[in-house]
């Protein structure tokens, strides 16, 4: 799977960075995490579900400060067969891998075909701004899910990283009683003028059901005075499912090309752009609504 910036934490980043905009500081110290046996044993337990299926369909729903914020859909029949579809207001994105064909799908009226993922089609999970979707993803590559987050962080130079997973008592949610984990973990982050924010996540997974599989998790993340909590369920999920022979096939049928002329044409260049001419002057806006320069 692609080694990218875990999705949770570029997302809590992403709006407290108005604040203190931070730049990649230079590690001081290796970072150091630790893991009880009983939070191991239960994750691991987790991974083989996962790894074993021959497919898989869910869905997840996550609530950010109370309110609803992503869904998504996932119907996966191997590392060649995904769909993974995301709904975020009032949008919608779709990805549909077929073995060698590649679709994104927008707001159900346009579609751009591109390459296939260079790697496992997991990875098309790991995008959907659903923490639940990037743990699942590394779970069916047979990787314990906290490890393979823990591993990824380190390969970033935060300061004084630390981590710790505990398992935590069976509860009672969702009408079931759910085995859980947590995870602590401290970092620091330097800003440009040189001060340093303290960053510290706890991640919570509740594991349940027959076979043993993640039903929900929540995210609290504190950074430069403000809070993030996302809570998460999984559900519809459904191990080796039997998928319709045309599940996976792209329909076109009602559909446009993203990028399409009047007639219907392809438009692979942005016509103003004119060889021996100046170009047109940059204009776009950040998060903040703020314009952003290409000079910076």
């Amino acid at each position: 799977m692609k080694k990218t910036l875990p999705l949770f934490l570029s997302l809590a980043i992403a709006p407290l960075a108005h604040a203190a905009p931070v730049t990649p500081p230079i590690p001081n110290a290796a970072p150091t995490s630790s893991m009880t046996p009983a939070a191991k044993a239960l994750l691991d337990r987790a991974t083989v579900t996962y790894k074993n299926a021959k497919g898989l369909h869910f869905r997840t729903l996550n609530t950010v400060g109370g309110e609803e914020d992503i869904s998504t859909r996932i119907d996966f029949s191997g590392p060649k067969k995904v769909i993974a579809e995301a709904h975020f207001g009032n949008n919608t994105f779709r990805s549909i891998l077929n073995n060698d064909e590649f679709h994104t799908v927008i707001n159900d009226s346009t579609y751009s075909k591109g390459n296939t993922p260079t790697g496992s089609g997991t990875e098309l999970l790991t995008g959907l701004g659903s923490d639940s979707s990037q743990l699942i993803a590394s779970m069916l590559e047979g990787k314990n899910p906290v490890e393979d987050m823990l591993s990824q962080y380190a390969t970033f130079p935060y300061l004084g990283l630390k981590s710790k997973t505990v398992a935590l008592a069976p509860r009672p949610l969702d009408g079931a009683v759910l085995n859980g984990v947590r995870l602590d973990f401290n970092c620091s982050l330097k800003s440009k003028d040189g001060g340093i924010q303290p960053f510290r996540k706890q991640l919570t997974l509740w594991f349940g059901g027959s076979p043993l599989a993640l039903r929900r998790l929540q995210r609290w993340e504190s950074m430069g005075g403000q809070t993030v909590i996302v809570t998460e369920k999984v559900f519809e999920q459904n191990f080796n499912p039997t998928f319709a022979d045309d599940t996976f096939n792209f329909k076109e049928a009602g559909l446009k090309t993203a990028l399409q002329d009047e007639a219907g044409n392809e438009v692979y260049w942005d016509p103003r752009l004119k060889v021996g001419t100046k170009p047109f002057p940059f204009e776009a806006k950040g998060l903040d609504g703020k314009p952003v320069s290409l000079a910076n």
